[in-house]
């Protein structure tokens, strides 16, 4: 009869594999979603503007709406950026 190897490279690859799932979930609790939309000062949505996350190469442009949605940390600053305005954060 042969013996279960439980710590075995399957069980190696297989706990790594979970470790990782876990340390991702974990790491990802500390980012919350943010989504807005930019508009001009008559209120008229501006597509094409950067919004960032101040010293990190996290980010998106604004939709033709206007609209903009991604993950941050908890404790970011956003970016807004377009040619032809003034950088707001």
């Amino acid at each position: 009869m042969r013996r279960l190897k439980i710590f075995g490279k399957s069980f190696g690859l297989f706990l790594a594999t979970v470790l990782v799932t876990l340390f991702g979930i974990s790491a990802n609790a500390q980012n919350i979603q943010v989504s807005g939309k930019v508009t001009d000062a008559s209120g008229e949505p501006i597509e094409g503007v950067s919004v960032y996350v101040k010293g990190s190469a996290t980010g998106s442009i604004t939709t033709a709406g206007g609209s903009y949605s991604l993950f941050v940390p908890s404790n970011g600053t956003l970016i807004f950026n377009c040619l032809g305005y003034e950088e707001v954060s």
